[in-house]
């Protein structure tokens, strides 16, 4: 796990990211404001990331699917829970995300590129055509 600007960064043995977390820790707590992961030992390397700071923090906030299984992973379910709300989507590859799109063929070239800035995962940063 890689602690970088704004939050953590693990990347698998061969180099790609599986975690990202968007993270702020103040005052004794620690805010996760957003956060994917790909595989269980990515998952699995952030909770240790954030358990490696229980001498940090007094409080650790985040939003989590109502469906997340982590209260079953932890050897303690003594913490607060609360339902509220709320969707957020992220494309976490922009590139991927883009080349399974085709589009129709015409008389004249057309190029779409879209301009992307992301802060947070450098490779998202950049032109995609």
């Amino acid at each position: 796990m890689l602690s970088k600007p704004g939050g953590p960064l693990y990347r698998n043995p061969d180099g790609i990211a599986e975690v990202i977390c968007c993270m702020r820790r103040a005052d004794r707590k620690m805010r996760i404001h957003e956060w994917v992961h790909t595989t269980e030992t990515a998952r699995a390397a952030l909770w240790s990331f954030i358990g490696n700071h229980d001498s940090m923090i007094d409080q650790l906030v985040m939003m989590a699917p109502e469906d997340d299984d982590l209260p079953f992973l932890l050897p303690e379910r003594a913490f607060k829970q609360e339902l509220l709300p709320y969707f957020m989507s992220r494309i976490v590859d922009v590139e991927r995300f883009i080349e399974p799109y085709s589009f129709a063929a015409s008389e004249r070239e057309d190029v779409l590129a879209i301009r992307v800035e992301d802060e947070r995962a450098d490779w998202n940063d950049g032109w995609f055509r």
